[in-house]
Order: structure tokens, then C-alpha cells, then sequence
């Protein structure tokens, strides 16, 4: 229900401008997925979490060897981000970079 909420704070934004918002949002109760839709029109997109989770492990069981390539591209293992401050791109925008 707060996902809910969220997207119709976002979609309200009273200075919005006419900019279109890409919501991703994940619902875990399919009760609420309905609601969801209607609360994101054509901005959001839904994952309902347990559909895709029973699906992953039905191809899991069908397809030997999937499920250690799941489990690895799923992992935060190895997952590391390094900041590294660079003095001539101070002030610059990414474009520019």
C-alpha cells in the first residue's frame, strides 16, 4: 500500500510540468497489483515479486546448471564501486566528461 501512496505523491507533483515519470515500483501482494496500475497509469511498471520468483525456480529445476548462473549474477559478490576524485572534472557536467 506505501508503493501505492509513493506513486500517487510523484504522479501529483504540482510542478510537474507535463514531464513523464518511469516508475519501476515491486509489489508483493498481488491484491494490491490492480490498484497499482491504476495509481501508475502509463508511467509505472509493476514486478510482482513472488510471480517471478516462482517462475526463476521452475526454469531453475527444468534447466540444469541455471541456477549457479542465477545465484551468480544475482549476488552481490564482487560487486564493488570506487570513487576516485578527479580535480579536472571538477565543475563539469557528464556531458562535458
Amino acid at each position: 500500500v506505501r508503493i501505492i501512496k509513493t506513486i500517487l505523491a510523484i504522479r501529483n507533483i504540482p510542478r510537474r510540468n507535463n514531464i513523464n515519470f518511469h516508475i519501476v515500483a515491486e509489489i508483493k501482494e498481488q491484491i494490491n497489483l490492480e490498484a497499482a496500475i491504476i495509481a501508475g497509469g502509463d508511467e509505472a511498471l509493476f514486478v510482482y515479486a513472488n510471480e517471478i520468483i516462482a517462475r526463476i525456480m521452475a526454469q531453475s529445476c527444468r534447466q540444469r546448471g541455471l541456477s549457479i548462473i542465477l545465484s551468480t549474477l544475482l549476488s552481490f559478490q564482487n560487486d564493488e564501486i570506487y570513487f576516485k576524485h578527479e580535480s579536472a572534472l571538477v565543475g563539469r557536467t557528464f556531458y562535458d566528461a
